[in-house]
């Protein structure tokens, strides 16, 4: 992605950073009228049972996630959809196909997290001594823009677009990815995002820990089966059953079904069928908060 590229707002959105050394939890609040306000915000976590349906093994519901509000007043509203899932879920398709229909802003956050370990081996820095990655993410200076109506992070002012997806990033990441100064740092970050206007936002945490007050929740899963032949299909090897493991029972911020999230299984879904159930169901919420019939 060049440096001249722009935004949904017609011109680039290009800030540095000058907080990214501290681990503070301030962050952009959703108020409940949808407007974004600056807050203190902390969601405390509790670990669930999981359960299972159709043969998939679902992680636990977050019980301290927001219950959906409708918004009121969607004209002045900054919307955040969050879709949530495991690995080869079709959270990456599924999020750029909604935003795309809605012309709203895509965040990958896992691109976020890749940026970190790619830098991490950059530094020459274990992904696996979590105190001295915790170190490397208070130090490193970073810049959130907006180009393509897609939100990107930079890295000393640089995106390495293609560096992070490298098999060495992806063995990393994970590691990376569990260390809570981390997590903090990126949920500080990822809220930073809705200064862009209105976002889809995938990971493994946005409705549970990044954005919790939005009402647009979605959680993506497909059989271990399906996953894997989907990973297969792209030429990756990877053990979906050990990185479900990792990422359900990581101590901050682990992957649950948030509290109200509308769950899809697309084991049989293709993702023209799975981005319109998303699609359905944001329409038909901005409808009634708006007070006129869904379309």
């Amino acid at each position: 992605m060049g440096e001249h590229h722009k935004d949904a707002h017609h011109h680039e959105h290009d800030e540095h950073d000058e907080d990214d050394e501290h681990d503070a939890e301030g962050s952009v609040n959703t108020s409940s009228n949808g407007s974004m306000n600056t807050t203190n915000n902390s969601n405390d976590r509790r670990t669930g049972k999981g359960n299972s349906g159709n043969g998939i093994s679902r992680p636990p519901v977050n019980p301290q996630s927001s219950q959906p509000q409708t918004p009121s007043g969607t004209a002045s509203m900054d919307v955040v959809i969050a879709i949530d899932g495991t690995s080869a879920s079709g959270k990456s398709t599924n999020a750029k196909r909604v935003a795309r229909e809605l012309g709203y802003i895509y965040v990958d956050t896992g691109a976020m997290y890749r940026s970190l370990a790619w830098h991490a081996l950059q530094q020459g820095v274990d992904p696996h001594d979590a105190k001295a990655v915790a170190a490397l993410c208070r130090k490193w200076k970073t810049s959130l823009r907006c180009a393509d109506h897609q939100v990107i992070l930079r890295v000393h002012s640089y995106y390495p677009e293609k560096e992070i997806r490298t098999a060495a990033v992806s063995a990393a990441v994970p590691h990376v990815a569990a260390v809570p100064a981390v997590r903090r740092w990126m949920k500080n970050k990822q809220r930073e995002c809705a200064k862009f206007g209105n976002l889809v936002m995938e990971g493994r945490d946005i409705g549970t820990h990044v954005f919790p007050e939005t009402p647009f929740k979605f959680y993506l899963d497909a059989s271990l089966k399906e996953r894997s032949q989907r990973r297969a299909a792209e030429g990756v090897q990877e053990n979906l059953a050990a990185r479900d493991q990792r990422d359900s029972e990581r101590a901050v911020a682990p992957l649950m079904i948030a509290l109200g999230a509308t769950v899809i299984n697309n084991s049989r879904m293709t993702a023209e069928e799975t981005s319109a159930r998303i699609l359905s169901e944001v329409k038909r919420k901005l409808a009634e908060a708006a007070g006129r019939p869904p379309r």
